[in-house]
């Protein structure tokens, strides 16, 4: 989860969302092939929501510039 923050800060700024929504995505496909204890499936996804959808993201207007 951490690695995958740090890589969404490398990036340019207009594809910060696309690619923490992708990290997400691949979070809930692992979640459902990797075994977990009854009632806490949900647990690892809605972390991953929260921590990379939520705080990795800047949210602030933003127009790309030619040099980015």
């Amino acid at each position: 989860m951490m690695i995958s923050i740090i890589v969404i800060h490398f990036m340019p700024m207009y594809l910060h969302r696309p690619i923490a929504l992708l990290v997400v995505m691949l979070s809930i496909i692992l979640a459902t092939l990797i075994p977990a204890p009854i009632g806490l499936e949900w647990l690892a996804p809605i972390f991953m929501i929260k921590l990379v959808l939520s705080h990795g993201v800047r949210e602030e207007p933003y127009r790309p510039t030619l040099g980015d």
